[in-house]
């Protein structure tokens, strides 16, 4: 026997949450920039008002109004820079006190002047107006994270610096935008005026050609995009020639990646897309069903022949109306998801060419560039866009084994998929599109520093050659052409979007001035047929107008609904009850096509099912029965006994202590049961078997409320929530006095909420099994305690 008071001796190791308090950080010298700002304009404010109430009462008081609705939102908004730059909540008040202070100097002198001279009040509010320039000019020094140390500090010249490329930033992007709409119209309507119907443009001969299934493909391509750059009319016009003119049942050949990711993708884009048209007529049941919903179907369900192969992984080509071409080999460059996991090397690599038949590699060199590009594309997309937390899995898991085998520094070679030899030191124009996917899925570090490594190549060509010799430093003769590639300019999208970097505001600007300069014709832009001397050749393909200048638009249009942060969303009805829909977070397809992830799980067979299954959950599940406790009113026998007590009742009015004192057999404590005689609800002012001992009586009053009026109701029960009902102990007049009634009270009022609980909101699933957290970026900097994240606040839409 152990005597109570021997000491045991234990080690303890105590780990501490560190909080991080501005106040430890080394103030920013934006503090310093504010402080000083701030002086001069509350003393010219000052100023201003009193030469204002030196010329007249009215002026004065106008003067007045303006600089206090001037200067509320601007001390609060001067009040955040300071706290976030270091000075903490303290020093920031006090220091707040001397620029507040001046405001009286300044009115003082203002009436001085007033005095002196009627027309010197107008140069005291010219200056005034002119002062309001530095908070905006403050708000421009970039005070972002340290990429090493996270800590808000930046040094002065860095700060100007930073200050002049955020001012050309701006500057740049008011201009480029313009730029790059204008090239956008320049190709666009070359198409229309010399190639439509056919698929893309010859922009030398002005001219036009078929390309990949002869169905007017450049403007499926360039529906979206015409949406972005806010042209709704052209938008409506160019939908319905596409719908009214485009067949699927033609005898052509086609190519079922390339018919996927342009003209699919380009009518599911515009489908998801028209619910923002104001003057579109929506049908019934949108955006579920529609036009070019069923146009897309319709080519999907053409493909789908393609993928009856052995391994599941699709043919390269198909017949339109016939199916398969008779002469399709078994040879594909495309992967199915799941097979080609399978099919991946001991390494966790693969090839860039399957036999579909035989599950075969026929090329092994194992990249990120032509040929296997998309994949990957495809498995960390597709995990955002359908929440597949696998997929994920598999990309992160490619990623880990590229880093390992294929990157050198920050370029990325091929190697053998089996041993991870070098194969071809050569960079791929294809690969720019890597470090857009990287910072899509959180790893933005990395992303930037690659960006910054690929434009190396375009400050040599002005844009991508399609092979660039990595220990030569040039491009591969036979392959140095440009195309108008998309994927380097979408990186930068990419990545600008996640730092806000004004230097790839720059590159991108560069990239414009290249094409407006080396591709430019008459009747449209041209591929590059090499990239050193800048030579071209006679074609446009559909991807400059879907891609390029698209994912351009949205560098330099930051407040395109595209780029929205999910602070603003729609509620719409469906068919398949209320959705949100464009709260941001667009997936943009292979050939940036904007998807809404809202709008795909509104109406997929998966929130059907889901919805299935929590009704069922609903309707069977007893709560009280998962709780080890039995409740007989909820069951046939219970309930009956129980309603017949209950009429004898109502019936004798016998003594309500005395003789409703049910015992029930299957509990060990018995209850006190308070009943009322009152006949409309049996139940009034009355405790029921789910007050069972509980300590904390708010929280038995929450679940008398829950069983009330929501489950009991189901039971065919009516009841009304009562009297707390405690042990009928000796003690039992002991805790009702002890019992902190206020509380109860509060509760009581708190718990009216549960009326807007519905329990078909939500989904019952297991998140460590599932691994969702795969589907999450890394944890947010500490700037952004001060930034705030934003908060879905849906405008009510109903759709018909």
């Amino acid at each position: 026997m152990k005597d109570p008071n021997d000491k045991v001796s234990v080690n303890v190791e105590i780990v501490e949450e560190k909080i991080l308090d501005p106040s430890e950080f080394d103030i920013a010298t934006v503090a310093w920039m504010i402080i000083f700002g701030n002086l001069m304009n509350n003393f010219v404010d000052g100023m201003s008002n009193g030469a204002a109430f030196a010329n007249s009462l009215a002026r004065g008081l106008s003067v007045g109004i303006a600089v206090i609705t001037q200067q509320l939102p601007q001390e609060i908004g001067t009040l955040a820079i300071l706290i976030q730059s270091g000075l903490g909540f303290k020093r920031t008040l006090c220091l707040n006190l001397l620029p507040n202070s001046l405001s009286y100097v300044g009115f003082i002198v203002g009436v001085l002047i007033g005095d002196a001279n009627e027309s010197y009040g107008n140069y005291v509010f010219a200056v005034s107006s002119g002062m309001y320039l530095y908070i905006f000019l403050g708000t421009l020094i970039p005070e972002i994270r340290d990429s090493i140390n996270e800590q808000i500090k930046v040094d002065l010249k860095r700060s100007i610096r930073s200050t002049a490329l955020q001012a050309v930033g701006i500057s740049m992007g008011i201009i480029f935008i313009d730029k790059v709409k204008a090239m956008f119209y320049h190709a666009y309507n070359s198409y229309l005026l010399h190639a439509y119907p056919l698929d893309e443009l010859k922009p030398l001969s002005c001219s036009g050609m078929d390309t990949w299934g002869s169905f007017s493909l450049t403007l499926i391509d360039s529906l979206d995009t015409l949406l972005i750059m806010g042209n709704e009319t052209e938008f409506m016009r160019a939908a319905e020639i596409v719908l009214r003119t485009v067949k699927v049942d033609m005898n052509v050949n086609v190519s079922v990646f390339e018919t996927n990711i342009r003209v699919i993708g380009g009518l599911l884009s515009a489908h998801m897309l028209s619910g923002r048209v104001k003057g579109m007529e929506l049908e019934p049941g949108w955006p579920c069903s529609g036009p070019l919903l069923r146009l897309a179907e319709r080519f999907i369900q053409r493909l789908m022949p393609a993928f009856k192969s052995a391994t599941g992984m699709p043919y390269g080509t198909i017949n339109l109306k016939y199916g398969l071409h008779p002469n399709e080999t078994a040879i594909t460059s495309l992967k199915a998801l799941d097979s080609l996991w399978k099919l991946r090397s001991s390494i966790n690599l693969v090839g860039n060419h399957i036999n579909v038949e035989t599950g075969e590699w026929t090329a092994t060199d194992a990249g990120i560039g032509a040929g296997v590009d998309s994949y990957f594309e495809y498995l960390a997309k597709a995990a955002l866009l359908f929440q597949r937390p696998e997929l994920m899995k598999q990309f992160k898991t490619y990623v880990k084994a590229i880093n390992k085998y294929i990157r050198r520094d920050d370029w990325f070679v091929w190697v053998s998929m089996t041993s991870g030899q070098l194969s071809m030191p050569i960079f791929q124009s294809l690969e720019s599109f890597w470090p857009g996917v990287l910072a899509l899925t959180g790893d933005v570090d990395d992303a930037q520093r690659i960006i910054y490594q690929y434009s190396q190549v375009i400050r040599q060509y002005g844009f991508p050659p399609e092979f660039f010799n990595l220990p030569k430093q040039e491009a591969v003769s036979k392959r140095a052409g440009y195309p108008l590639r998309p994927e380097f300019v979408e990186s930068l999208y990419y990545v600008y979007r996640a730092t806000k970097d004004p230097l790839l505001l720059e590159i991108a600007a560069e990239v414009v001035d290249a094409i407006e300069y080396s591709c430019r014709t008459k009747c449209g832009y041209a591929t590059v047929v090499n990239a050193e001397f800048h030579s071209i050749e006679d074609r446009m393909e559909s991807f400059f107008l879907a891609e390029t200048t698209k994912y351009l638009y949205l560098l330099f249009d930051p407040d395109n609904f595209i780029n929205a942060d999910g602070t603003v969303a729609r509620i719409i009805n469906t068919p398949n009850g209320k959705c949100i829909i464009d709260a941001g977070g667009y997936i943009f397809n292979t050939e940036a096509h904007p998807l809404d992830p809202a709008i795909i799980y509104c109406c997929s067979a998966k929130r059907s099912s889901d919805l299935e299954m929590i009704a069922r959950f609903e309707n069977n599940i007893d709560l009280v029965a998962l709780a080890g406790i039995f409740d007989e009113t909820l069951h046939p026998f219970g309930r009956s006994s129980f309603l017949e007590n209950t009429d004898n009742h109502v019936n004798s009015g016998q003594n309500i202590k005395s003789e409703n004192l049910l015992k029930q057999s299957s509990l060990t404590n018995p209850w006190l049961y308070d009943y009322i005689a009152v006949y409309d609800d049996r139940c009034l002012n009355c405790c029921w078997p789910t007050d069972f001992n509980i300590a904390n009586v708010p929280f038995r009053r929450f679940l008398n409320v829950v069983f009330a009026k929501h489950i009991y109701p189901s039971k065919g029960i009516h009841f009304t929530v009562g009297l707390t009902c405690f042990s009928t102990g000796d003690d039992i007049f002991e805790t009702i006095n002890e019992a902190n009634w206020s509380d109860v009270y509060d509760a009581t009022e708190q718990l009216a909420s549960i009326d807007e609980i519905s329990f078909n909101k939500f989904r019952y699933r297991s998140m460590a099994e599932v691994g969702y957290d795969a589907l999450l970026t890394p944890p947010l900097s500490y700037l952004s305690r001060f930034t705030g994240l934003g908060q879905v606040k849906p405008k009510s839409d109903d759709v018909q």
